[in-house]
């Protein structure tokens, strides 16, 4: 595409998430019609809230407000993706990414990104492009969180404090991918970043596991940074982060296929959280004596380890059996 070309692609998908947030009266929600409140000045709005969000274009004004901000962080294709990949409806897409920008504090985020100065315009593309990638697939876990029927007030109010206790002490919750991390970070604050802004933003898209491991800490009672760190262990003991990184690799040629491979990851990340809270629970976090005390488990999960490992060329088929397999003996 020519950048008229995107240009008005840009418009016009920003146009219909508008007309169509209106037409469905979605930012009547409190969630969504707080927006109405972000193109102001805060000392316009600071002592006239209420006569704000009376005025008879408020919906229209946080509806715009919202589109811009969905289609310019998370791209043209967000909504119509979440779509076809959770059959949302645009007023639970558009309530997902508001809980996403608050749990991340979007807002803070993307004006340090602005602010910094110190970098040159390729970099703070490429950190946008980062955050973007955060949204997108944190937006996915909320729509299926929503659709559940929990409300977006509750999830981020549950959600949004425990997880920036999470971020500041994200070093430890990369596993195998640590060192990688590291590396980015020293670059980009050899290229004039600050240091903490540098460290949250590398690999940022790692982040949206730590809403599902946030989600099962507090339905299991367990302490979610331990929680983190031993997922970690689990991925890399059991294998698991090879069969992520191969079920990653997998081409898809079709839109089906991409939609295939991103479930098939989901599913596994999923069953790994839940296996980890189940040795958090039950054996201290001790992966080994768990494994001990359920030597079937470990015997079986061994035996599909190898076979997918003597398999040439395994495909979507391979890891779907490996996933069902997987959820039958966390199950079990």
């Amino acid at each position: 595409f020519t950048r008229p070309e995107l240009a008005i692609l840009l418009a016009y998908t920003k146009i219909y998430i508008k007309n169509q947030l209106i037409a469905d009266g979605a930012c009547g929600e409190p969630t969504l019609s707080k927006r109405v409140f972000a193109p102001f000045p805060k000392a316009m709005i600071s002592g006239d809230q209420g006569g704000l969000s009376l005025h008879p274009l408020a919906q229209e004004i946080a509806a715009t407000q919202l589109a811009n901000e969905m289609v310019d962080r998370m791209g043209i294709s967000y909504a119509a993706h979440l779509t076809e990949l959770t059959s949302a409806s645009l007023e639970e897409i558009a309530l997902a990414y508001a809980v996403v920008a608050e749990c991340f504090n979007f807002d803070d985020w993307y004006e340090d990104i602005r602010l910094a100065t110190s970098v040159d315009a390729q970099t703070k593309l490429s950190l946008l492009s980062e955050v973007a990638r955060l949204g997108r697939r944190a937006s996915s876990w909320v729509v299926k969180r929503l659709q559940s029927g929990e409300s977006p007030q509750h999830l981020s109010a549950r959600l949004a404090p425990p997880l920036q206790t999470l971020i500041e002490a994200r070093d430890g919750s990369f596993g195998d991918r640590g060192s990688a991390w590291r590396a980015s970070v020293d670059a980009l604050v050899g290229a004039g970043l600050d240091g903490g802004l540098a460290g949250k933003t590398a690999y940022a898209a790692d982040l949206a596991s730590l809403l599902p491991i946030l989600d099962i800490a507090q339905q299991r009672g367990c302490d979610a940074q331990a929680l983190t760190h031993l997922n970690v262990v689990v991925g890399h003991e059991l294998q698991l982060d090879g069969l992520t990184g191969q079920i990653v690799g997998l081409p898809s040629s079709t839109h089906w296929q991409a939609t295939q491979r991103e479930s098939l990851v989901e599913t596994l990340h999923r069953l790994q959280i839940m296996l980890s809270a189940t040795v958090l629970t039950s054996a201290a976090g001790d992966l080994n004596a768990w494994l001990s005390q359920h030597p079937r488990f470990e015997d079986t999960w061994s035996e599909i380890v190898n076979e997918v490992r003597c398999t040439n060329h395994p495909d979507a088929s391979v890891f779907a059996v490996v996933t069902n397999k997987l959820g039958e003996l966390v199950a079990a």
